[in-house]
């Protein structure tokens, strides 16, 4: 075989590789001179961080980043080509615990978050109160007694003088406690008579008569007498959530909001409104039966929303007074907290709804809700291959904490608002310390 022979073969075998080769999927998106933030670090420390310059979207997935170069190789007759102009660009947060139903209700409603005195809290009543119509419930919530000059919690009285014998419910901004003005605690029928129910507690005045603060359980007689909002109420409020999360750059989100919010955001889903990924938590206190009805009705392979875990509540928070705690309150000697839930009746439930494939999810804040939680007798005994979700709180000793994260196999993980917090090989979260602006706190 001469050259031109081996040469001429050569280019055939060439021609005939690259044919039998598949095209390289050509990008339907292409995002050119942006300062795009890879989190991949140019060194051994995190103190410089890769940049790039063009991102090639496909589908529902990143196809490549790099170079303009580079990136635009991609570009295909059809692919639209976007130029970010310098502007910074990253990947978008997750929120691993919200609540949109209630945090876009407080927007339409009266939203107390922030207030820094009983004065300002009660003007921001009265504003409401003023463009209600008669016989208006005025609710809302967000309020944190400790912002306070006088860190007393609110009473029936503080919101009577503002509230024009509306009825009013407002929540705390920890959601484990509300305060009832006395128009809303006569419509609950709560009285000088009434029994705490329970898992709660109604509080009471030196004359043993309801002054309004209503703990844990004991807010149902109050909740289960408000009209339930609209469809077009709720859909408004998950709108208003959702907005908010987009303009603070969260793009996936794990809800705790209800079901019928969940059927809100599976119509927003298929109106193209939906603008976060959202896994939506289901009560941990549902039936199984309920549970299963639940899981049918939206397929689990839906990238966008699904529904997730079960969250269960071992107790209540520390700022309310709620978590349960071996020893008494050093400022509340009389009260150790709240506890929801038997240990053998939790045990039952746990196994049953782990056996049937869910994950859980535990919110225990006290030492006590750690302790009836039953961390390692319960949830890894009823079904060690399963995923569980265990948040505890700072009110756990460190040293009982760290023992039980190690006898568990545990792995540290940091996360910005809570101080420490540990994940287990078995999926469970664990919370050492929670900074001192957390929620629970």
């Amino acid at each position: 075989m001469n050259a031109r022979s081996a040469f001429a073969l050569l280019g055939a075998v060439s021609v005939m590789y690259a044919q039998a080769q598949p095209a390289k999927p050509k990008a339907d998106v292409i995002f050119v001179h942006g300062n795009v933030y890879t989190g991949v670090a140019m060194t051994s420390g995190f103190s410089a961080i890769r940049r790039a310059e063009a991102i090639a979207v496909r589908g529902d997935r990143i196809e490549a980043v790099g170079e303009n170069a580079d990136i635009l190789k991609l570009k295909g007759p059809e692919t639209q080509v976007i130029d970010v102009g310098g502007k910074f660009v990253m990947p978008g947060f997750n929120d691993a615990h919200a609540h949109l139903a209630a945090g876009g209700a407080e927007r339409l409603n009266v939203n107390l978050t922030g207030v820094k005195s009983l004065e300002e809290f009660r003007a921001r009543i009265q504003a409401k109160v003023e463009s209600a119509k008669p016989g208006d419930w005025i609710l809302g919530g967000g309020w944190d007694e400790n912002l306070w000059p006088v860190k007393a919690l609110p009473t029936r009285w503080d919101v009577d003088e503002v509230s024009a014998g509306h009825p009013v419910f407002l929540g705390r901004v920890d959601g484990h406690i509300a305060v009832a003005n006395t128009q809303a605690l006569k419509l609950a029928s709560i009285t000088i008579a009434s029994r705490d129910p329970r898992g709660g507690k109604i509080d009471r005045d030196s004359n043993s008569q309801p002054n309004g603060i209503l703990r844990e359980s004991a807010r149902e007689a109050v909740t289960s007498v408000i009209p339930p909002p609209t469809h077009d109420r709720r859909r408004e409020a998950m709108e208003a959530a959702l907005a908010e999360a987009a303009h603070w750059g969260v793009t996936s989100i794990q809800d705790n909001s209800g079901w019928e919010d969940f059927q809100v955001l599976e119509e927003l889903e298929n109106s193209g409104r939906l603008t976060a990924r959202v896994t939506e938590w289901l009560p941990f206190n549902d039936s199984v039966e309920q549970l299963g009805v639940k899981r049918k009705e939206h397929p689990q392979a839906d990238k966008m929303l699904h529904t997730g875990m079960l969250k269960g509540f071992m107790d209540g928070s520390l700022g309310s007074h709620t978590a349960a705690l071996i020893e008494p309150y050093a400022d509340d000697p009389k009260n150790s907290g709240l506890p929801q839930y038997e240990p053998a009746k939790l045990n039952e439930m746990a196994k049953e709804r782990a056996l049937a494939g869910y994950q859980l999810g535990f919110h225990a804040i006290g030492d006590k809700g750690v302790q009836i939680s039953g961390l390692e007798s319960r949830c890894l005994d009823a079904a060690e291959s399963l995923a569980y979700r265990h948040e505890v709180g700072g009110s756990t000793s460190r040293t009982e904490a760290r023992r039980t994260f190690l006898r568990v196999g545990g792995v540290p993980e940091t996360r910005g608002d809570i101080g420490v917090r540990h994940r287990f090989s078995g999926g469970i979260d664990f919370a050492i310390s929670r900074a001192l602006r957390s929620y629970y706190t």
